[in-house]
């Protein structure tokens, strides 16, 4: 049997030119692969999700009639008909007017019913590309994640947390026996199920986390992540145009660069493919031929400094008292308040009266309500409009840039509210005033490139592409006039094949059978797209 390739589809590349890119691949590479592809929804569309989940009746309709039209759109510039999604649309506006029973009640289920869908629209429209274009012998399954992607938790019943925090277990005998001999496999990241069939989220940037963990399920030959850039970056190329991409990199320390500001890919990926010492590669979905690209694996630590990050909209909170001394359990006293409340943190120092942490969290009432609950017992300065300026690296305490950074910070003037060494010696940070973040992300950035030519040439200068940032500004990104570039030509609506069962609900009715082996079919396959309750029962 072929090896398994695991593709993931980000939302900037949901697109006709995207789903060509993709379609290309696929056919030059199944002849001695088998493919299975993960998408995240289209770029934007989960906020808007998040906005309808918390909106009157009124307003969700109207932003749920705007998430519509965003697919519509794209199924128009693909050449797909509307009527092969009609019951998945129709299930969709059933969650968002049921879920507001009474007005303004929706329950933290329906809230994470309703962003599911995001995944689901964008990977149903691309296996319906892909079914029209690939060759009968390489017909797409589409399987819905949630029948082999599993927690042992259930989902909050208050209005609490909408994401899953714990393991999330891939079923690959479920897999094995709802895929059989398939090539192609397209199902959406994102979604999982609980142990009663309940549909749950992984959290944000969860697709590159699905991707993963199919890869590490299978496993894979290789995960490929396909974004809107040609990979991991010496510094963000839209700020700094002299950025190098990072050819080589270990996965310890894309880990560490994604948690610090690097938002290629989410760190939670990481993991999984290290385990079984699975390659991660980065391509460009609109340059995917290019030759310049980031791969992580095990064998691409290289030392000394790679990149300089900065993440935006932290709060500081500073928590002091002197009963610390000697007081066994202030540090769980504190940072369970900060548990409670839903918010996460992302460095601490301490001292032996002091210590301070920073969050990303946006919630202002739980960011209050930790101050208030500290102030009870400690003094406690909260300081917003913060950003995290990082150097990532390898040994990056013995690193001789980190001085040279420093001496330049302090010839600046600016305030450094706090400086962190992190405990595995990969990253330095400088919590700094946000006013002040471009201007020292790009001094710092100018000295790591100069560092670099000096010395390490394991980079590669690359200039962002030409308009890519312009190209992909909105939801689903402009095709060229001719409609071409991607290699399909676009279909004429009224030609369009109707598959037989297309019309069948892939939200209510229950999965349809495979062919046995050796007996393709041109029907769509939807894999378990329906019915996880009673299924799981």
């Amino acid at each position: 049997m072929h090896p398994w390739i695991v593709i993931k589809l980000g939302g900037s590349s949901q697109s006709l030119e995207g789903y060509g890119a993709l379609f290309r691949h696929i056919r030059n590479r199944i002849g001695d692969h088998r493919i299975a592809v993960v998408l995240s929804a289209v770029k934007g569309v989960t906020d808007k999700l998040i906005n309808c989940g918390e909106a009157d009746w009124r307003s969700a309709s109207k932003i749920a009639d705007e998430i519509l039209g965003i697919h519509l759109s794209l199924m128009k510039k693909c050449g797909l008909e509307e009527r092969t999604v009609t019951s998945l649309f129709r299930s969709f506006q059933h969650e968002v007017s049921a879920g507001l029973l009474p007005p303004g009640k929706r329950s933290n289920q329906s809230r994470i019913n309703l962003l599911s869908y995001g995944e689901l629209f964008s990977s149903y429209i691309c296996y319906l590309f892909l079914q029209k274009h690939l060759d009968p012998g390489c017909d797409p399954l589409y399987l819905d994640t949630r029948w082999v992607m599993r927690t042992d938790h259930e989902n909050d019943d208050g209005h609490g947390h909408l994401h899953q925090f714990c393991e999330f277990k891939f079923d690959r005998g479920k897999f094995v026996d709802l895929v059989g001999d398939g090539r192609v496999v397209v199902c959406p990241g994102f979604i999982a199920s609980t142990p009663s069939g309940a549909t749950c989220l992984l959290s944000r940037g969860g697709g590159d986390t699905s991707a993963a963990i199919v890869a590490h399920g299978l496993p894979s030959k290789v995960l490929e992540i396909w974004t809107d850039v040609n990979g991991m970056y010496s510094a963000d190329p839209n700020r700094f145009p002299g950025a190098r991409i990072i050819r080589d990199i270990g996965y310890e320390q894309a880990q560490e660069l994604a948690a610090m500001g690097a938002k290629v890919l989410h760190p939670y990926c990481i993991l999984p493919c290290m385990q079984k010492r699975i390659p991660i590669v980065i391509r460009n979905t609109y340059d995917c031929d290019r030759p310049e690209f980031t791969t992580i694996d095990g064998a691409g630590s290289r030392g000394g400094p790679y990149a300089i990050t900065d993440q935006k909209g932290i709060v500081l909170f500073s928590v002091t008292s002197l009963n610390m001394w000697n007081n066994y359990g202030f540090v769980h006293d504190i940072f369970k308040v900060f548990s409670d409340l839903g918010i996460n943190v992302n460095i601490i120092t301490t001292s032996q009266f002091t210590i301070s942490t920073t969050t990303d969290s946006t919630d202002r009432d739980a960011l209050l309500r930790a101050k208030h609950r500290l102030s009870a017992k400690y003094q406690v300065e909260m300081t917003d409009h913060c950003s995290i300026v990082s150097i990532v690296g390898d040994q990056i305490h013995n690193e001789p840039f980190v001085d040279v950074a420093m001496d330049k910070l302090r010839r600046t003037g600016h305030r450094i509210h706090v400086i962190h060494y992190s405990a595995n010696r990969l990253s330095v940070s400088f919590v700094i005033d946000t006013v002040h973040s471009d201007s020292v992300l790009i001094m710092l950035a100018e000295a790591l490139e100069r560092h670099l030519c000096d010395g390490e040439r394991n980079a590669v200068p690359l200039t962002p592409v030409p308009g890519l940032q312009e190209r992909n500004g909105g939801a689903i990104g402009d095709n060229p006039a001719n409609g071409t570039a991607c290699g399909v030509e676009p279909a004429d609506p009224a030609h369009v094949e109707n598959p037989s069962g297309i019309s069948r609900n892939p939200v209510d009715s229950p999965p349809c059978n495979l062919p046995a082996p050796g007996k393709r079919r041109r029907a769509p396959a939807l894999l378990g797209l329906v019915g996880l309750k009673d299924h799981f029962r």
